[in-house]
């Protein structure tokens, strides 16, 4: 618990906006939350984007428009593996793993001008 009593509230960043400035900001109670994503680890190379990401299925980076994931888990263990999973999976997949497993998954997507959120239905309660 924060040490004033109050819960802590951890806030998920939108790359396009100011550094510091959450979209959204949650209370996470006594669960784990963990973030994976590409916004910031990438390398450009002759017009190419290679994220830090690697598929371990390909050995190569992944190459899908999933910039971030954010995980709400029982442990941290759990929340940090799963948003590198689903990182590796890429939007579509990693949501409906997230579905159907009702895991609290928030996403932001690379579109071409900025960035899509989604959310897994657990995630919802964490919004309000």
């Amino acid at each position: 618990a924060h040490p004033n009593g109050r819960p802590w509230r951890i806030g998920i960043e939108a790359p396009q906006l100011v550094q510091g400035k959450a979209i959204v900001a949650l209370e996470p109670n006594d669960e784990a939350v963990a973030t994976s994503g590409d916004y910031r680890n990438y390398r450009e190379l002759e017009g190419v984007r290679y994220s830090h990401t690697i598929d371990p299925a390909s050995g190569y980076p992944v190459t899908h428009s999933l910039a971030s994931v954010t995980v709400v888990a029982p442990r941290a263990v759990f929340a940090d593996a799963y948003a590198t999973a689903i990182s590796v999976m890429g939007p579509d997949e990693g949501m409906a793993f997230a579905e159907a497993r009702a895991l609290p998954v928030y996403m932001l997507v690379k579109k071409d001008n900025g960035f899509e959120v989604r959310h897994s239905s657990a995630f919802v309660p964490y919004m309000e």
